[in-house]
């Protein structure tokens, strides 16, 4: 089977939004500085939040804050690899 091919990048990127959304697994998307750049509506569903609430912070501010739980934490560092499968400060 071959991929297809997008005559844009607007095309591409309304996929890969339809595809965050789609899923029933609560996604949370950070850049490199482990600032949250985008949640899907599982993750708000689940964590009883809205994204507002989280967009554009860090991890680590969340941490602190005790939005979310450094337990929820999975990988090496910061902004890399967050498994979040867990409720607002519980593990």
């Amino acid at each position: 089977m071959g991929r297809k091919k997008y005559k844009n990048q607007s095309d591409l990127v309304n996929v890969l939004e339809a595809i965050i959304d789609s899923s029933y697994d609560g996604l949370w998307i950070c850049d490199s500085e482990g600032k949250v750049i985008r949640i899907n509506r599982a993750s708000e569903k689940i964590n009883g939040i809205k994204a507002e609430q989280v967009l554009g912070k860090k991890m680590e501010v969340l941490v602190r804050e005790g939005l979310i739980d450094r337990k929820c934490k999975w990988g090496h560092k910061w902004g890399h690899k967050w498994g979040h499968k867990c409720k607002w400060g519980q593990a």
